[in-house]
């Protein structure tokens, strides 16, 4: 356990869900999550919410100075305007730190539901123009660029053109079925050569409805390196245990499954504080 907790201290969880959410039970609040993440020992977390800019509310819970950071972000559903450019300058003005494109609203997920979603390419394959305006505000302002819940033709076509313009740039959650799109391991394999990293969340071990088991996350950081991935949790749900104790599974877990502590201490510390723009030596 202490060498657990000694790989959880430092740990920058970058994608959590919290409440409230107009939609589903979240497990713990901001500030409770921060609570949670300071008495751990963590750098911080991503507060995720699919519906509205997370922003505002991690400035109000670090005024308190708890010890443990919130990075806010923004996702680009149907609720913020879908794929709008001036949601996006605004949330930058604020300090926003991560950008996610369409979840609950893209294609794949819309789909699911017998609904039209939000596409990022034309009938051309290429992007639409509104995207390449996103992907304008994003460089300037220096934001983290992540997939979201997109097919996987447009996750390549917005890695080629984000890396290009040189936007650091997260694959979403490739191995988890209950949202978003399936990628091979050749398949992110090629996406992180291409100059992206490549997220893997511990909600697709502990989902009712996936279970996958830890193996398949650790063979995949393997596959792609440590130093090109991202382990994080998609915790906050109210079936599963908070994001501290998720996190904390999750190294045990991937520990068993034969990653070194060099290599997640890489892909849960060094690759998201670079990718946050944020000094973990102090």
């Amino acid at each position: 356990m202490f060498q657990n907790d000694n790989l959880l201290h430092g740990a920058i969880d970058m994608h959590v869900h919290f409440a409230p959410d107009p939609f589903r039970e979240r497990k713990s609040s901001a500030l409770g999550l921060a609570r949670q993440t300071a008495e751990a020992g963590m750098r911080g977390v991503v507060l995720k919410a699919h519906y509205y800019c997370s922003t505002p509310v991690c400035f109000t819970v670090n005024e308190l100075g708890l010890g443990s950071e919130l990075f806010g972000s923004l996702v680009l559903n149907r609720s913020l305007g879908g794929l709008n450019p001036r949601a996006v300058g605004a949330a930058a003005a604020l300090g926003t730190r991560v950008l996610w494109m369409p979840t609950t609203d893209s294609v794949v997920d819309a789909a699911m539901r017998g609904e039209v979603g939000l596409r990022l390419t034309g009938e051309d394959g290429g992007l639409l123009p509104e995207v390449g305006r996103i992907l304008e505000i994003a460089r300037e302002h220096d934001l983290l660029l992540c997939t979201g819940h997109i097919a996987p033709q447009e996750v390549f076509a917005l890695v080629g053109r984000a890396v290009e313009m040189g936007i650091k740039t997260v694959v979403t959650h490739p191995l988890t079925t209950v949202a978003g799109s399936l990628l091979s391991l050749d398949q992110q394999g090629e996406l992180a050569d291409m100059g992206a990293f490549i997220e893997h969340c511990y909600v697709a071990c502990t989902h009712p409805e996936q279970r996958l088991p830890p193996m398949k996350i650790a063979e995949a950081v393997k596959a792609v390196g440590a130093g090109r991935c991202v382990l994080d949790t998609d915790f906050g749900q109210d079936y599963n245990p908070t994001p501290v104790e998720g996190m904390r599974m999750m190294i045990a877990a991937l520990r068993d499954c034969g990653l070194s502590d060099d290599e997640l201490e890489s892909a849960l510390k060094t690759n998201p504080a670079r990718l946050l723009g944020i000094d973990l030596s102090r």
